[in-house]
């Protein structure tokens, strides 16, 4: 039997949970209900002026980052959960959201994942990217500063994206 390369747990744990995540929401979404109104709030800032969206893009940036460092520092303490987690939960918190458009407006998953894809196409692989350096079996610096470089600027791009262009794809998937 073939080994499964171990960049590839991350995006399957990740899509796993985003199907589950649609299929389940009605179950999985009143635990959820607080994240999703300080989501809701964010986004109702983006489309503003651009000192706001600056801020917006600063603050889309700093959270990925500390995720990515996250992953990175307590992958192989934790033998992978902590890279899991975040893998799981948001893929869980992205299939449930995708759930609740098709329920209450009707949007269908492809539209959905075509508006997450201008920023999702960089954010992603930058944290599965984080998750996959931080198994690495060097000490947590060179862990940290050696799996974080690309990670890093890929994130800061994916912030860009995600705040002036995404929300443009958005309305126009959305109508």
């Amino acid at each position: 039997m073939r080994k499964i390369a171990p960049a590839l747990v991350w995006p399957a744990l990740f899509a796993l949970a985003a199907l589950g995540g649609a299929a389940f929401c009605d179950q999985i979404l009143p635990q959820m209900n607080a994240l999703f109104r300080m989501g809701m709030a964010i986004g109702s800032k983006m489309g503003g002026s651009f000192g706001t969206d600056l801020l917006v893009a600063l603050f889309i940036f700093g959270k990925n980052l500390s995720v990515a460092v996250l992953c990175t520092a307590a992958g192989r303490p934790t033998r992978g959960a902590v890279p899991a987690v975040v893998c799981v939960a948001n893929g869980v918190a992205l299939g449930v959201l995708a759930g609740l458009l098709k329920q209450d407006i009707g949007l269908p998953y492809w539209r959905f994942a075509l508006m997450l894809t201008p920023h999702g196409v960089i954010e992603l692989p930058a944290i599965f990217w984080a998750c996959t350096a931080g198994m690495g079996s060097v000490d947590l610096k060179t862990r940290i500063v050696n799996g974080l470089r690309a990670p890093a600027a890929l994130l800061a791009a994916a912030a860009v994206v995600e705040t002036w262009v995404s929300p443009v794809v958005g309305r126009m998937v959305v109508g």
